[in-house]
């Protein structure tokens, strides 16, 4: 029977050596030059048993299943989408033609909202009939998306008020949310300061001014703030009052969101009264 591969190569060779060493032998030298190469003899490397391999490759998927499973879990508010195919509700909202497509009272927790707390960063959440958004930090946009996602013309109101005691603090609302990094937002501070934004990967370009006098109340009092999305344009309010009318619009139909944060000055908080989505005819 002849084997081939590199095994039977070097028994081949180990015999020719030992060969040589005994003729080296018979004539009275070393069995071995001093520079003779050696043929070393390394014994097989066997595979792992099945039950090892299959235990690695459980192990593996085990770690893929809880690394998603965190991700979904610390960030609930971006998990789940409601789409606008679901049923509507009765109308609402004392526009004829118009159906509710959802309103919360925030008198119980909301599973498509983030209930969450950063210490030493920010924290969302229910207390007290509010949905409170709080920021510790400067510079902080702190948002949750509602998970409703309708392409249908639509528009949001909600009322919110800025603590008496950070009203250098903003709050606002946030439209055609796609991520973290993409999506139009408007926002008011406890001075009655006020602006439309836009941000795309990232990069913000505010889109709209001021007006004299300003809508906006005081830190320590509600707002009103609204947004409508008729599907070529949007539309902000605050009070009853247009504020930025967009029509150049560069994303596609999103997700809808509450904000708060904080600006140069560190730490702000914001409590959201109610929040209602309307179809619009």
């Amino acid at each position: 029977m002849t084997v081939s591969g590199k095994g039977s190569n070097r028994g081949e060779e180990i015999v020719a050596q030992r060969i040589k060493a005994q003729k080296r032998a018979a004539l009275g030298l070393e069995p071995e030059r001093a520079t003779a190469g050696r043929v070393t003899s390394r014994p097989a490397q066997s595979a792992p048993p099945p039950l090892l391999r299959w235990a690695a490759v459980i192990l593996a998927a085990l770690l893929l299943v809880t690394a998603g499973w965190f991700v979904l879990y610390t960030q609930p508010w971006r998990a789940g989408l409601v789409q606008s195919s679901d049923p509507a509700p009765a109308l609402g909202g004392g526009v004829p033609g118009e159906a509710q497509l959802l309103r919360y009272d925030f008198d119980q927790p909301v599973p498509t909202m983030a209930q969450h707390n950063e210490p030493g960063a920010w924290a969302m959440g229910f207390v007290e009939g509010h949905y409170r958004i709080r920021s510790v930090t400067s510079n902080a946009l702190v948002y949750t998306t509602l998970g409703l996602y309708t392409p249908d013309p639509h528009r949001l109101e909600t009322e919110v008020t800025i603590s008496a005691e950070t009203p250098w603090g903003f709050a606002g609302i946030m439209a055609r949310v796609q991520d973290g990094e993409s999506f139009y937002l408007f926002q008011i501070d406890g001075t009655g300061q006020f602006k439309a934004v836009f941000v795309l990967n990232g990069i913000q370009k505010t889109l709209s001014g001021e007006l004299a006098p300003s809508p906006v109340q005081a830190a320590g009092l509600p707002n009103q703030l609204g947004v409508i999305d008729d599907g070529e344009s949007l539309t902000f309010t605050v009070n009853g009052v247009t504020v930025a009318h967009l029509t150049d619009i560069a994303l596609p139909a999103g997700d809808l969101a509450l904000v708060g944060g904080s600006k140069e000055e560190p730490g702000s908080e914001a409590d959201f009264d109610w929040v209602a989505v309307y179809q619009i005819p």
